[in-house]
């Protein structure tokens, strides 16, 4: 068990439309759009609504958003690049849950595997040497990246270079809504393949309801060789619950 991260490669993630959004689809749609994106609790006359705008300047940050979405639009070129590019990146992923049964049956083999518990500092992540690009919870929602483009000031009056690249961020981290259970972050590098880490970024070392005894010995002698201050905990059925599972450090 070496002290490595892996990046995969778009193309082999578990959905195919993973990284896979038409962005100059998304694009053209979300350039032609003129509504903002509030929060439901917002009800108010029309006349009040409009007033509400105009005092916000959101008038203005909606053209310089749509005048920033049309330039990228009129590169097909570049942009064609950027899908292209989006395949070439690298996609390490991990997950905030690890008391979900799905997420052992779909990545644990069923329950029979592991579970390993990082802490990656941010001196890591924005070390250039690592060449990370950047660390972003996932966005789910079956129009992600669509619903960012009409809401977000991210692209308000910057360059077309800097557009493409918050855009081609944004769609490395966005995914349907189904997917939501992972309750995913990623990082992003602009290749694919193994990265080295510190081994003091793993924490603890969880073993799923079916890992069977004996690969729990042998893990248990490879983390105490290599690793140092490195928990151990187990998924145990929960009593309180008919299908409930929990985390008990052992």
């Amino acid at each position: 068990m070496d002290s490595e991260i892996y990046f995969s490669d778009p193309e082999h993630l578990d959905d195919p439309y993973d990284c896979q959004v038409d962005m100059l689809a998304t694009l053209a749609r979300a350039a032609k759009d003129n509504s903002l994106t509030l929060s439901k609790a917002v009800r108010r006359p029309l006349s009040t609504f409009l007033e509400l705008l105009q005092g916000l300047g959101i008038h203005r940050f909606q053209s310089r958003r749509q005048t920033t979405l049309q330039r990228l639009l009129d590169s097909v070129t570049f942009l064609d690049q950027i899908q292209n590019d989006i395949l070439g990146f690298g996609v390490c992923c991990f997950s905030g849950t690890v008391d979900n049964a799905l997420m052992w049956s779909h990545y644990a083999g069923g329950h029979k595997g592991v579970c390993l518990y990082y802490e990656i500092p941010v001196s890591f992540i924005v070390d250039p040497a690592n060449g990370i690009l950047g660390y972003s919870p996932v966005t789910y929602g079956d129009e992600a990246l669509f619903d960012w483009l009409v809401s977000t000031r991210q692209l308000d009056g910057i360059t077309q270079l800097d557009a493409a690249i918050q855009i081609m961020k944004r769609a490395l981290t966005a995914k349907g809504k189904d997917w939501a259970y992972e309750n995913e972050a990623r990082l992003i590098r602009p290749e694919t393949g193994t990265l080295r880490i510190e081994p003091e970024f793993l924490k603890q070392l969880c073993f799923g309801l079916r890992t069977s005894d004996q690969h729990k010995e042998r893990l248990r002698e490879i983390v105490e060789d290599k690793y140092n201050d490195v928990t151990f905990a187990e998924i145990r059925h929960e009593g309180n619950r008919d299908f409930g599972i929990a985390v008990y450090e052992v």
